[in-house]
């Protein structure tokens, strides 16, 4: 540690010498004190990134993960650009985003800020799309109009509601199981 009658310098610095400093001055005026806390640590860096882009469901839930070590240990809170989270819908549980019953309005960048002794700071920003159902990308149906995608997804509504409790598994292909329409119903009726 070096010091002269302004300043101190603590070489070799160890995280140990996290602590209150205070600095003090005197004259035929009085005496002035001020004191400022050192923290010695690492900066928050990215365990787990959210990824850029997410896209998710009407009416699905969101799950954004974000990881961060730091020392000392970083605070994870989220926030979206322009805008605030969704009240009633989103929490923050381990450092991950999840908003429920996703709406239109929940489109836009989510932000994972890491925070560490309320100075160090890391910010990830993620994307959210949201689509109206699942089969909005569908060149195939697209290719036909919206007529077949919408009676299929009002087919697949119930499924889609309850996306943690169901999901799809695929019972036939044609280039692996054949194109007899006898394998397809065998494999796929019920």
């Amino acid at each position: 540690m070096k010091y002269n009658n302004s300043a101190l310098q603590i070489l070799h610095v160890r995280k140990d010498d996290s602590d209150v400093y205070f600095c003090s001055a005197s004259n035929l005026l009085g005496r002035v004190e001020k004191k400022t806390l050192l923290v010695v640590g690492s900066l928050p860096r990215f365990i787990v990134k959210p990824p850029a882009k997410v896209i998710v469901l009407l009416r699905g839930t969101l799950r954004i993960n974000c990881r961060v070590s730091g020392d000392p240990k970083p605070v994870i809170r989220w926030k979206k650009q322009g805008g605030q989270l969704p009240v009633g819908r989103s929490q923050q549980i381990n450092g991950s985003l999840v908003i429920r019953d996703i709406t239109m309005n929940d489109k836009g960048n989510y932000i994972c800020v890491a925070t560490s002794a309320g100075v160090l700071k890391a910010e990830a920003v993620t994307y959210t799309e949201v689509q109206k159902d699942a089969l909005s990308s569908s060149s195939i149906l697209d290719s036909h109009g919206s007529k077949y995608s919408d009676q299929l997804n009002s087919y697949l509504d119930p499924v889609l509601q309850s996306p943690g409790r169901s999901r799809f598994v695929r019972c036939w292909h044609a280039k692996t199981n054949g194109w007899a329409a006898s394998t397809f119903h065998s494999n796929c009726d019920g």
